[in-house]
């Protein structure tokens, strides 16, 4: 009766693991959106500065 209770959880906790995982999967591919998301909001605003104001965008690089 212990047993098959003890291998019941087990399996519950390995289950429990497996999703676990797949969320820091998922969680670490967001951050890396995220990062992208960031650097080409930086770039897309570096040009619309050198358009409004005329100037060369090779001068922030």
């Amino acid at each position: 009766m212990f047993l098959s209770l003890l291998e019941e959880e087990e399996s519950c906790v390995d289950q429990l693991e497996s999703k676990l995982e797949k969320i820091l999967k998922v969680c670490g591919s967001m951050v890396d959106a995220g990062k992208t998301y960031v650097g080409q909001q930086r770039f897309a605003l570096i040009i619309l500065i050198a358009l409004i104001t005329g100037t060369n965008c090779n001068r922030f690089h």
